[in-house]
């Protein structure tokens, strides 16, 4: 069995999409959230960047940086079949 890390870029409609996220929290959510928690993934650290920039920089301004877990990655399983079992 083995796992493999798909890890794209953040695509032209995920970028609109994480600008809409800023526009839609940034006045609200990201006023008064306490922690950014984020997989080391491009497209996930992507959003985040352009999805929560006003909780991002005040986070880091109170001394909270973001949590980056690399728990949080998806990841897809390979199974390998054994004819022999």
């Amino acid at each position: 069995m083995n796992a493999v890390v798909h890890d794209p870029q953040l695509t032209q409609s995920g970028r609109y999409q994480s600008t809409s996220l800023n526009d839609n929290t940034k006045h609200t959510f990201q006023k008064t959230a306490e922690l950014l928690v984020t997989s080391p993934l491009k497209r996930s650290l992507q959003t985040m960047v352009s999805g929560y920039p006003v909780l991002r920089k005040r986070l880091e301004e109170e001394g909270t940086p973001v949590v980056v877990l690399p728990q949080l990655q998806e990841v897809r399983v390979i199974q390998h079949s054994n004819p022999s079992t």
